[in-house]
């Protein structure tokens, strides 16, 4: 992997998870209802809630809203 994360982190944002959607994001601390941002460059998921607060997500189970 001579291109680092760089060509995963492309692929990963294209099919993942839909950005800026709102998720429910539990780890083992809690969970965060918020707004997928991203993926860092070290492959760490970006969420903001919804106060604004930008959290780093290393590993969580993941829920998306459902429109009812």
């Amino acid at each position: 992997m001579d291109d680092g994360f760089s060509p995963i982190k492309l692929l990963w944002e294209a099919k993942a998870i839909p950005f800026r959607e709102k998720i429910i994001v539990s780890t083992m601390q809690g969970s965060i209802e918020g707004t997928a941002e991203g993926i860092s460059d070290e492959g760490v998921l970006l969420v903001r809630d919804d106060s604004g607060v930008r959290h780093q997500i290393y590993s969580a189970d993941i829920d998306f809203f459902s429109e009812n």
